[in-house]
């Protein structure tokens, strides 16, 4: 399996970053879309590196946040025949100084044909396969509790049941990709093995710590994901600032990945 940054919070090389993740996985001759980042941003840095969005096989939206889904609209206007799997378009809305500001996707984009609504465990191939119902609150973060829905009138906690995850066998190796983890990824690595029967190898994607500063919390959290078998390579809303603490106590075993970079499992 070979991973490709589009989209990612920074830049260590020529490609623009923004805030937001966009993947492109390249697995068993299957060329695939995790996230797509906020807008446009995706295609753009995609050209760049003469990867054809056009001719991606299908797409993967893990979660109702703009900075994942935003560039919904400019994938369904480049590709014209790739489905899209998402677990829900919810209302979604994080409180700011100034109030509740919508992060949500395009709602009128939810009329496509090519959007697949996906149950709790959901197998694209019986090697790629995605999982939601993460129910497990284990190192939660507090960051999750500026973040609502709207229902109706009424703003509630996000449960982020419009959240799920994948998984790639890949050989020896059983590969979790998450968004931003906002169930708490050491409850989606739990969920992922009570899935599969076996250990989590190795995982990718961002841990939702940016902007935490609790130092506390942090090193707990470092210390319960040292105890875990898996190579780390987190982005996004770990932020760089938390990586680093992260970086401190787990060492090798965590690796931050940047826009453009390529890794290869």
């Amino acid at each position: 399996m070979k991973l490709t940054v589009l989209v990612e919070n920074t830049s260590n090389c020529s490609l623009q970053a923004e805030h937001g993740l966009s993947l492109f996985i390249e697995h068993n001759n299957l060329n695939f879309l995790f996230d797509m980042g906020q807008k446009d941003l995706f295609k753009h840095n995609a050209e760049l590196l003469q990867i054809p969005i056009e001719k991606v096989d299908f797409a993967i939206i893990s979660h109702s946040h703009y900075d994942h889904g935003g560039g919904l609209s400019t994938f369904l206007d480049t590709n014209h025949k790739a489905k899209i799997y998402l677990r829900a378009f919810e209302p979604c809305y994080s409180k700011k100084d100034f109030g509740m500001k919508y992060i949500g996707l395009d709602e009128e984009l939810k009329k496509s044909n090519r959007l697949i609504f996906c149950s709790e465990k959901e197998y694209i191939t019986p090697e790629i396969i995605l999982f939601s119902n993460v129910k497990e609150r284990l190192y939660y973060s507090s960051l999750n509790n500026l973040l609502f829905l709207k229902k109706q009138d009424l703003f509630i906690n996000d449960t982020f049941d419009h959240e799920q995850n994948l998984i790639i066998k890949e050989g020896k190796k059983n590969i979790l990709i998450a968004g931003c983890a906002h169930t708490g990824i050491i409850n989606i690595i739990n969920k992922a093995e009570a899935i599969l029967g076996e250990k989590i190898t190795d995982v990718v994607g961002g841990f939702h710590l940016k902007g935490l500063e609790n130092d506390d919390f942090i090193k707990t959290f470092a210390e319960a994901l040292k105890k875990y078998p898996c190579n780390f390579y987190t982005c996004h809303c770990t932020g760089t600032e938390s990586y680093l603490k992260l970086k401190d106590i787990l060492g090798n075993q965590i690796q931050y990945l940047s826009c453009g970079m390529n890794l290869t499992l």
